[in-house]
């Protein structure tokens, strides 16, 4: 009796482990041909990651639904040169705005297309958009591999200099 119940148990363990090996290669899906030239990753759609540019430091790359967000890689430099940006008849009248752009970032981390989300204004949304243009960043990713996504940044644009 005690032979028969060590033999079923094995034989149970057996089936399991077979079942986890079967169901871990059902998830990794089909095998693609490695003839097949690679393909750019499709934009994963959501909700835009929102980001500040006049934040003195970044947190680190947060997660959204497996998604790596873009990280801003010249901050700094656009805060040393954000002056530049700023529309001078606005800077001498002390006008300040806040901009939200919504902005197309390639698998290279590129800005790829720039669009005003909430407008401060028809100068500073110009300013915005030159600004977003300088903007380097390093490319989002999903499971390690880099993909497009869309992001709002923010623009403030203070005379006070933060």
């Amino acid at each position: 009796m005690k032979r028969e119940l060590r033999v079923v148990g094995v034989a149970a363990i057996l089936l399991l482990l077979i079942a986890a090996i079967l169901l871990r290669s059902c998830r990794k899906g089909p095998a693609v041909p490695q003839d097949f030239p690679p393909q750019e990753p499709a934009p994963v759609p959501g909700p835009p990651l929102p980001t500040r540019v006049h934040a003195a430091k970044r947190k680190p790359a947060h997660r959204h639904g497996g998604l790596v967000a873009p990280r801003l890689l010249n901050l700094d430099e656009l805060q040393a040169n954000i002056r530049k940006y700023y529309p001078e008849t606005e800077r001498r009248a002390g006008k300040e705005s806040h901009v939200t752009l919504t902005l197309d970032i390639g698998v290279d981390g590129a800005v790829s297309d720039v669009r005003v989300a909430a407008s401060g204004g028809a100068d500073f949304d110009e300013a915005a958009k030159k600004a977003a243009q300088a903007m380097r960043f390093a490319p989002a990713t999903k499971a390690g591999v880099p993909v497009a996504v869309e992001i709002n940044e923010g623009i403030d644009f203070q005379t006070d200099g933060r």
